[in-house]
């Protein structure tokens, strides 16, 4: 029990200094330097999309997303069009909950005590919805330009 509140900590720390509107609560996202070249409205990351100069100009946006049995935290995600999301993904609940996001092809379980990552392009403005049918819990991520 003691590991769990640590980690929940660490994890909320991470998030609340993740990369977010400067609207939001959580911190800033970095300010957009460019174009980057897609030809799809959304597509995964691939090591052959985004080139590592374009990573170095850009930046690389990191959000920490917490599940539990009462929701996601946070259940809103703000990030910037064309910069690649690293997606922290743990678990607050014993049992094993899920992290999906259609619009990605993001389908991931996730478990407590353990971290995984998610790695995407967002390439299109607009508000995509995430959840997990286990628990029925539910979240959205904002993309803006």
């Amino acid at each position: 029990m003691k590991v769990s509140k640590i980690l929940f900590a660490m994890l909320t720390l991470a998030l609340l200094s993740a990369a977010a509107p400067s609207t939001s609560p959580y911190g800033k996202i970095p300010k957009k330097k460019g174009k980057l070249d897609t030809s799809d409205g959304v597509q995964a990351l691939r090591e052959d999309t985004v080139t590592p100069e374009e990573v170095y100009k850009h930046g690389v946006q990191e959000v920490s997303v917490i599940a539990s049995d009462t929701g996601f935290l946070p259940s809103k995600i703000y990030v910037r069009k064309n910069i690649p999301v690293h997606l922290f993904l743990t678990s607050a609940s014993p049992a094993k909950l899920c992290f999906i996001m259609d619009d990605f092809q993001i389908r991931k379980g996730v478990s407590i005590q353990q971290i995984d990552q998610v790695n995407f392009l967002p390439t299109k403005i607009g508000e995509y919805k995430f959840y997990c049918p286990v628990s029925e819990i539910k979240g959205s991520l904002i993309v803006r330009d």
